[in-house]
């Protein structure tokens, strides 16, 4: 099961607004306590509002922002997605005997026996706001999310 931490300032709560620019967030993904560098982490409101996004880095640390650019997330309750996929065309045969799935959206057969796949690199679970188990709410600026996976799932 993943856990998120999301520690909270009262003293930010006091002096930050609910304006327009938004808290900065970011954090720390683990998988199974080793940093997920080239995840893609995704705040979902669970309301109205903007999602925001962040890339990992090496050392697992990502920095969320608007799909403007724009750094920073309103104050309110989010879902949080985690999603760290690679691409590539396998012979059917391969695909079979490594237990991988084919994806026929992503491009379908390049020959008789080619197949293009997706390889989910953090489980499948964390890539949806409704399978993923994990929540943050934001209420002030933060650079010290803990997301922490688990490859066994709950």
């Amino acid at each position: 099961m993943g856990t998120l931490l999301m520690p909270v300032s009262a003293g930010l709560l006091a002096t930050a607004g609910c304006g327009g620019s938004g808290f900065p967030v970011g954090g720390t993904v683990t998988l199974d306590g080793a940093p997920v560098s080239g995840a893609t982490v995704m705040l979902v409101p669970r309301g109205s509002g903007r999602t925001g996004k962040g890339v990992t880095g090496p050392d697992g640390r990502f920095e969320v922002a608007l799909p403007d650019g724009t750094r920073g997330m309103l104050a309110g309750d989010y879902s949080v997605t985690v999603m760290h996929v690679t691409g590539s065309v396998r012979k059917k045969s391969d695909i079979k005997a490594s237990g991988l799935r084919p994806n026929e959206e992503l491009g379908g057969a390049v020959d008789q026996d080619a197949q293009q796949v997706v390889e989910y690199l953090v489980p499948k679970k964390y890539a949806l706001p409704e399978t993923s188990g994990l929540s943050a709410s934001v209420a002030g600026a933060t650079r010290d999310l803990k997301i922490e996976l688990n490859a066994a799932g709950p």
